[in-house]
């Protein structure tokens, strides 16, 4: 059978596809490429396989198809930072029922120099509201928007734009108390993982080291490095994509009230410090999860992250 369309009154028809294949006696062909709202004419034709001499059916089918909305955009909401990863996480659009959405499309938006949008890329889909980029790479911003798709195939405007910047972090770092072991009591914040954080208590390349006196655990910053007086119990360095609900990090740093004076520093506490860079300082955060002591001397077990981007204080999250 060769089923032939038009769009209602446009003039010739056009052999759409060609059925070889019917079941329980009845042959079917779904028509993908129609417009909302359009009226289109359809008939079969039988073929003789022999003489390919067709038979057209006695009357063509008008078929209107119903106008149908797309579904509205997605709404953004935050983008977790990772170590060379983002995780995007949106809301569904505001009008749409629980049910009503098949699938989200994730675009990757380029922009020029005017930060206007120039190419979109699809990096990938899902049926959540969250989609995680592995693809990333520290210290660069990308931007990304998403479109949600219902389950006719309507798709929605791009949602806004959602921004991030990936910055390392690193798990289980060991330093020792300054009066203890001096060699291995001071920490810089890298970028690279060919470079060793830990650093003696008294180098220039130093941001901070671990003190204890009069029983007291503290960070003392270094070499124009500061540190908020304020620490923030937490349950994770980063609430990511496999973090449990009630996860509560520091997900940007505040902009200002850091200091150079020590800062007792506890266990289960973020804290948040700001770092001397080339044009602009960088940002980093570390987060105690023990302090202990072994045969070489007193101890802390920390996490950390570093915004290598100069200037940006999202070490989470951005929206």
């Amino acid at each position: 059978f060769r089923v032939y369309g038009r769009r209602s009154g446009s003039g010739s028809y056009l052999l759409l596809a060609t059925v070889t294949s019917c079941a329980e006696g009845r042959c079917r062909y779904t028509d993908l490429n129609v417009a909302s709202g359009q009226g289109y004419d359809y008939y079969v034709a039988t073929v003789d396989q022999r003489t390919d001499r067709e038979t057209p059916s006695e009357s063509a089918v008008q078929v209107d198809v119903p106008r149908m909305a797309p579904p509205a955009a997605p709404r953004p909401d935050t983008v977790v930072a990772l170590d060379n990863a983002l995780y995007l996480r949106w809301l569904p659009p505001a009008d749409a029922a629980d049910d009503a959405i098949w699938k989200y499309q994730v675009y990757l938006v380029e922009l020029n120099d005017n930060s206007a949008q120039s190419v979109l890329y699809q990096v990938g889909g899902t049926d959540a509201t969250g989609f995680l980029d592995l693809r990333a790479t520290n210290g660069v911003e990308y931007s990304y928007r998403i479109a949600a798709v219902d389950f006719d195939g309507h798709i929605s405007e791009m949602s806004p734009l959602l921004r991030g910047v990936p910055r390392p972090d690193y798990t289980a770092e060991v330093i020792y108390a300054f009066a203890d072991r001096a060699e291995r009591s001071g920490f810089r914040f890298v970028a690279s993982d060919d470079l060793d954080p830990i650093v003696p208590g008294t180098s220039a390349e130093a941001h901070w080291r671990l003190e204890i006196a009069d029983g007291e655990w503290m960070v003392r910053p270094l070499n124009g490095a500061e540190i908020h007086p304020t620490g923030v119990f937490t349950t994770a360095l980063t609430c990511g994509p496999r973090s449990d609900a009630d996860c509560v990090s520091v997900d940007q740093a505040p902009a200002g009230g850091y200091g150079t004076n020590p800062v007792p520093v506890f266990s289960e506490y973020t804290y948040l410090l700001r770092v001397p860079g080339a044009n602009a300082p960088r940002y980093a955060k570390l987060r105690v999860t023990l302090r202990g002591s072994d045969q070489n001397g007193r101890l802390i077990v920390f996490d950390w992250a570093y915004q290598t981007r100069p200037g940006v204080r999202s070490l989470s999250m951005m929206e």
